[in-house]
């Protein structure tokens, strides 16, 4: 009886990495946390050689190195971390933001994922979900004067004029270093 359900169990994991594996391309980022966690760990080399890829040390393709990783251990924290920095450094903003979208759901107490969520949207227009994203990042690390600047920029393109203006007053007073930012 043990060697018969340790070979169904085994059967089941094998569908579940064959189905993450045909499907995980397609699926949203949002969406992976509801997926099944399958069993299969990502070794510490591959998490290495996608560390590589994303540094440029290795010829390849660091997104697709991350997804894989990401597919076949969807808790995986740090691929989810590099791939949004991948995203961000290749402009692709859409992707950076469905990946700092989903870190911030699952790690709301995270302000530097607040803040690239932030960066991205601002860079694909979505001014308003920037703000937010700036505030909740300035709630979290209030120290981190530096993001009133954020703040100010995503006012101004809102056309907020003088809320941007107050803003900025606020992040030269927290911070005179601040000023080298706004010139």
């Amino acid at each position: 009886a043990f060697v018969l359900r340790y070979a169904q169990e085994a059967k089941d994991r094998t569908v579940r990495a064959h189905y993450l594996e045909r499907f995980g391309k397609v699926l949203q980022f949002s969406r992976l946390s509801g997926l099944p966690r399958p069993t299969t760990v990502v070794t510490q080399n591959e998490l290495r050689e996608a560390v590589r890829l994303v540094e440029g040390t290795l010829g390849g393709e660091p997104e697709q190195a991350l997804l894989r990783i990401i597919e076949r251990d969807p808790a995986n924290r740090e691929a989810y971390e590099r791939l949004g920095k991948v995203y961000l450094d290749q402009r692709k903003f859409k992707e950076a933001s469905e990946v700092y979208q989903y870190l911030t759901g699952q790690y709301p107490t995270e302000d530097t994922y607040f803040s690239k969520l932030g960066l991205a949207e601002f860079n694909r227009a979505n001014y308003w979900q920037a703000l937010v994203a700036y505030e909740q990042a300035l709630k979290l690390r209030p120290d981190r004067s530096h993001r009133l600047i954020n703040l100010s920029v995503c006012y101004e393109a809102l056309g907020q004029l003088q809320q941007a203006i107050t803003v900025a007053r606020q992040a030269v007073a927290a911070d005179l270093a601040n000023a080298r930012y706004m010139m």
